[in-house]
């Protein structure tokens, strides 16, 4: 069996008002990763967040609870800092929502000794895993060249070797620090389809998401955000493979709690 998890990054209502109704009527459930401050409005987003037209409110936030999403930490002012990210916890005890062990998005991997402050106070009694973005070193000439063939050519070797570092196997072992497969507006999703099939048993895959837009509306200068309609062709595929028995869709702590049944 394999592993897929569906993932958010923010905590954007489109989340909300055009993915989960797909997901839902599949039978799926994601996980959405909040940043708080964005969320309850005591931070205000970057200038470069164009897809991210509005955020969940705390109705919503609850209902996709409700319906078997998880909901898990992204920092509450988009940082990866400990008193930010004890602040995340606050916000979300108060709102109703917050279940511990939880999961955590990396939101700035960059700063280091943030992470490292994190895990150490909070991994794994509270935070179970941290999620974070691709392992491959993405500055490299290597996976530059991958990327391109993958991005522009559409080369399906390209992109089964530049995500191949970001599978885990979790019946080896579980790590605090799970790598994702990341999709971005230019990718299809006949291609992230392709490399899951790829994979041998026991693969888990996290795809890291942001906004998804109706196809009209979709953000051409922000990265961040994917065509409703390459989204519906992901997820059915999704689907199909469910239904033949090869793959299990589920949150992240949903994978992590029937590993350690």
């Amino acid at each position: 069996m394999k592993y897929v998890s569906i993932t958010f990054d923010d905590g954007r209502e489109d989340n909300y008002t055009v993915a989960f109704p797909i997901l839902k009527k599949l039978g799926f459930s994601a996980t959405v990763y909040c940043t708080t401050g964005f969320i309850d409005g005591t931070w205000t987003k970057k200038d470069d967040w164009y897809s991210a037209e509005s955020a969940l409110n705390v109705r919503q936030i609850k209902e996709l609870q409700d319906n078997g999403w998880e909901i898990a930490l992204h920092g509450d002012r988009h940082v990866a800092e400990k008193e930010d990210t004890r602040n995340v916890f606050t916000k979300l005890a108060e709102w109703g929502v917050l279940k511990t062990p939880t999961g955590m998005s990396l939101p700035n991997s960059r700063n280091e000794s943030g992470v490292r402050e994190i895990m150490q106070a909070y991994v794994p009694e509270t935070i179970s895993y941290i999620r974070g973005g691709r392992a491959r070193d993405t500055k490299k000439l290597s996976s530059k060249v991958l990327f391109a063939l993958y991005t522009f050519l559409k080369i399906q070797a390209a992109y089964d070797l530049f995500n191949k570092p970001n599978v885990v196997y979790p019946q080896k072992a579980i790590p605090s620090l799970i790598p994702s497969v990341v999709i971005r507006l230019q990718d299809e999703p006949e291609m992230v389809t392709k490399f899951i099939k790829g994979l041998p048993d026991g693969a888990w895959v996290s795809l890291m998401l942001h906004s998804i837009h109706p196809d009209e509306k979709v953000y051409q200068n922000d990265p961040w955000n994917w065509e409703q309609s390459k989204f519906q062709r992901l997820c059915e595929s999704l689907k199909e493979m469910v239904n033949q028995g090869s793959i299990l869709v589920l949150p992240m702590q949903n994978v992590i709690n029937q590993i350690a049944e």
